[in-house]
Order: C-alpha cells, then structure tokens, then sequence
C-alpha cells in the first residue's frame, strides 16, 4: 500500500467521523513511509494540521480526537 490509497478513502453514508478515523488509522498503519501531505485533503482539521503540523502519526490521531471532542460539544 502506498499513501495514494487514502486519496480514495471516504468517509461512509452514516459512519461516524469517530469511526472512519479509526478505519483511516488502521489503514494508515499499513503503509510505508506515509506521506501526510497526499494523504489528508483540505477541511478545518487539515486547516489547523497546517497552522500546527504534527510530527507523527500519534500526535494526528490525538489531534483527530480532540477536534472530534470538540465538533460533538
């Protein structure tokens, strides 16, 4: 797998953000030398990656998981 197979990755019809990003973190996890850049698309989470870049895949999951705590308040 190649950091081009996230371009394809959606979230479902009913799927919570919660949920596709653990399915994105899974399947992340499978790739080698994953490129961020190509794998995150423009939004307000990628919006503040930007002002704020993380330095690996952890810290993207626990900022996932803050912005997702703070769209369900």
């Amino acid at each position: 797998m190649t950091s081009l197979e996230l371009v394809n990755l959606r979230q479902e019809k009913g799927e919570s953000l919660r949920l596709f990003m653990e399915r994105f973190g899974k399947v992340s996890l499978q790739i080698r030398n994953l490129n961020l850049e190509v794998a995150l698309r423009p939004g307000p989470f990628i919006d503040n990656l930007c002002k704020n870049p993380t330095l690996d895949l952890d810290e993207l999951q626990q900022k996932a998981t803050k912005f997702m705590q703070l769209k369900a308040i």
